[in-house]
């Protein structure tokens, strides 16, 4: 049976450029999907390859010599070529390996870690023990020197043993000297000449927790206390009625950090109709925190209390259950603990504020790290640091304590 060919007859020239129409069809459309291809690859290549200094040179035309000279600060060069190698750098995303020159270098650093030795910092030098750890193969070495309290005397003392050493290293190589320190001030403005003194001996100096912003130092890690109090205010907004009864609870009202959780916390309630009651000072002290919000509760018809630190939200905490108030006081309150956590679990607490302790001590060691190495090798123009680096706060209720138990957030 003969079957009949639904499409037309073609002569064999009409076959021809059919064919031959088909072919450029795809060779089109291979071309397309080829050069497709080949620029996603570059694009990919360009952004997985490591920046070497041939290629800041090749973008320029300048040599190998001239670029290493410049990042590295050696020689004189040009402020205008200099200027364009930075840039150029910056472009391609160069990023200039501290480790490995620090390696070259064979020189070795030290640095003084200066906290109050309390409960709190335990998890700060946690942090900075582990980055000390990940920094030794490159010569890095911390000693952890503690304060009996967070008491500025205390603190200056200190220093003041550290600024006598670097007279004294002139003329005897016993004495131990820093490259750099990282410093939990307890006071904004009282350490500042003592700080700044070490500055001038040629010391790199970090702040952490709390902030002496005119001290000299090169930068501050730590949470932004402002933010942290604005959060305390509006997790009370949210929830207290107009014209509640608020028990303001505060530590030191030396320490910058502290001063400004207040700060924050005000400018959020000042318009909500609280009647904020305080602020009731207690020397970030336990039992002193837990005397006077026991005679606040007790002599007032309180809703509500906001306390600014650890010690005070313990002191407090432990107040609202002894005098039989669980679950009857909202209390927003700082950091954590295993008591804290025990008392979110049992609604005594209804949320704290956790300022990542471990995290400023580890970023405060890698950035003192940074630091030092860039002065060692004439790196400094090429640093974009920002003097201040906060650390993300979070807000810790009952439903999320057990992911900051088993350390999901550090």
């Amino acid at each position: 049976m003969e079957i009949k060919s639904k499409f037309p007859k073609i002569s064999d020239n009409q076959e021809f450029y059919l064919i031959k129409i088909i072919l450029t069809t795809v060779n089109n459309k291979y071309k397309i999907m080829r050069e497709r291809y080949c620029k996603l690859y570059k694009e990919r290549v360009k952004i997985v390859k490591k920046i070497t200094l041939k290629d800041i040179a090749d973008e320029l035309g300048l040599s190998i010599s001239t670029v290493h000279r410049a990042l590295k600060g050696y020689g004189r060069i040009n402020d205008e070529t200099k200027k364009r190698i930075f840039e150029k750098a910056e472009e391609l995303g160069y990023q200039l390996n501290l480790a490995a020159s620090a390696l070259s270098s064979g020189k070795t650093l030290r640095l003084g870690f200066i906290y109050p030795d309390t409960p709190f910092y335990n998890e700060v030098v946690r942090g900075a023990r582990q980055a000390e750890k990940e920094l030794s193969v490159y010569g890095l070495t911390v000693d952890y020197i503690t304060t009996e309290s967070y008491c500025p005397i205390q603190q200056s003392q200190v220093l003041t043993k550290i600024i006598e050493n670097f007279k004294d290293s002139s003329v005897s190589d016993e004495k131990t000297t820093y490259d750099g320190i990282g410093i939990a001030p307890a006071h904004p403005i009282l350490l500042n000449p003592l700080l700044k003194s070490i500055k001038d001996n040629g010391a790199e100096v970090i702040t952490f927790n709390n902030d002496a912003p005119d001290s000299g130092r090169s930068c501050f890690i730590g949470q932004n206390p402002y933010v942290a109090g604005k959060i305390a205010g509006e997790i009370l907004a949210s929830i207290m009625p107009k014209r509640a009864n608020i028990a303001l609870m505060s530590s030191f009202v030396s320490a910058l950090g502290l001063i400004k959780r207040i700060d924050g916390f005000l400018e959020v309630v000042k318009n909500t109709g609280f009647n904020v009651i305080g602020p009731f000072e207690y020397n970030d002290n336990i039992t002193s925190a837990y005397d006077m919000s026991k005679q606040v509760i007790l002599t007032n018809k309180i809703d509500a209390i906001y306390a600014n630190s650890m010690y005070g939200s313990i002191g407090c905490a432990r107040a609202i259950e002894d005098t039989g108030n669980s679950g009857k006081i909202l209390m927003v309150s700082y950091d954590l603990d295993d008591e804290i956590a025990g008392m979110i679990n049992k609604g005594t607490i209804f949320a704290t504020i956790h300022q990542s302790p471990f995290r400023q001590g580890y970023y405060t060691i890698k950035k003192l790290y940074e630091k030092c190495y860039q002065k060692i090798i004439h790196d400094n123009e090429i640093s974009c640091d920002s003097e201040i680096q906060y650390i993300k706060s979070y807000i810790i209720i009952k439903s999320n304590l057990e992911e900051f138990l088993e350390g999901v957030y550090l």
